[in-house]
């Protein structure tokens, strides 16, 4: 290789991590549409269900490392991807009727079936044992549980369980509350908006550690801006959409939003939190340590949607990484330094 050339691929390289270090962002080129951003103290994954895809990306310079699956049934391929993460240097795929391992090549290692229902497909392992949702109705109820279960999937203890719908109830809630689980330390922290600013730490055997609640945490009124834009999200959905003179009536708008949209954890127990709060074209992160304690507010571009429950945002002990859209519709990966 002469001279110019190793001149030009140096250049290359700064611009590219210069691009990644600094606010401008890296363009994701390879993504047409990411969905989940996950992150493993020195791994990034990114979901993109429209290919069934996941990449995985080096943290420290955003170069990638390997794109894992694709649409499909067969080996190394989703039907669609429930979940995924990053256990024991290992990524680890949910799917409808089997769970799939990876090194973090792309390579597969194995394929193991399970007989969960559709809410059961989003379990993540905490040491030997899986953690996951599933539906259930009782009587004309239905409710929805989070469930540890065994490393075969069989056995299960109850953590936690919501009512989703109630016969007695005609409405349809504008609003959902986030009862999301997820995993660090080989611990289990849910979220469970239903009772404010709350989080419950669980061990890998369902023992609760420690509950974090954030008392009297100011609440974020429903406008009239907030009802169009879900209105805008719903009528997006073909079936409701079809059907919206039937529906329209039967929503209820909540005068107040939940304590927070979503969080993200890192392997070291830091917690992001991203709440409703808006700000000049941004929204309200709260970063909080594994006992609840808040050591930083951060303000991010809200040009991603939240609607759905999508998590484009992450964090390792260090910085928090984040994807946003510009102007030209591309998506763009960035890192800012927690410190």
């Amino acid at each position: 290789m002469n001279v110019i050339k190793k001149v030009t691929m140096l250049v290359v390289l700064g611009l590219y991590l210069f691009s990644f270090l600094t606010a401008k962002g890296l363009v994701l080129r390879d993504l047409a549409k990411p969905d989940v951003l996950k992150v493993y103290n020195d791994t990034i994954l990114i979901s993109e269900p429209k290919t069934g895809k996941i990449f995985v990306f080096n943290a420290l310079n955003a170069e990638i490392i390997s794109t894992i699956g694709a649409l499909g049934i067969g080996p190394s391929e989703f039907a669609s991807i429930q979940n995924f993460q990053m256990s024991e240097n290992q990524v680890i795929v949910m799917s409808p009727n089997k769970v799939s391992f990876f090194h973090s090549n792309g390579k597969l290692i194995k394929e193991i079936r399970h007989t969960l229902s559709e809410f059961g497909v989003g379990s993540l392992k905490i040491k030997n044992k899986w953690f996951g949702s599933e539906g259930e109705q009782i009587g004309k109820d239905i409710f929805v549980g989070l469930y540890l279960y065994d490393s075969n999937f069989l056995n299960r203890k109850e953590i936690y369980k919501s009512q989703i719908w109630s016969s007695s109830r005609s409405t349809i809630m504008a609003v959902e509350k986030c009862t999301r689980g997820d995993a660090f330390k080989e611990r289990l922290i849910i979220a469970n908006t239903e009772k404010g600013f709350y989080f419950s730490i669980f061990s890998p055997e369902g023992k609760l550690i420690r509950t974090i609640e954030i008392k009297n945490y100011p609440k974020t009124e429903v406008s009239g801006e907030w009802k169009e834009y879900i209105i805008k999200r719903l009528k997006s959905t073909p079936i409701i959409a079809d059907n919206w003179d039937m529906i329209k009536n039967r929503i209820d708008y909540p005068e107040y939003f939940p304590a927070f949209i979503n969080y993200a954890v890192s392997e070291g127990g830091l917690i992001l939190v991203r709440t409703y709060v808006e700000k000049e074209g941004k929204s309200l992160y709260l970063l909080l340590n594994e006992k609840g304690k808040i050591l930083k507010n951060i303000y991010l571009p809200n040009s991603i949607e939240w609607w759905n429950g999508q998590l484009h945002f992450g964090l390792n002990d260090k910085y928090c990484f984040y994807i946003s859209e510009n102007d030209d519709g591309d998506f763009e990966l960035h890192r800012i330094p927690l410190k």
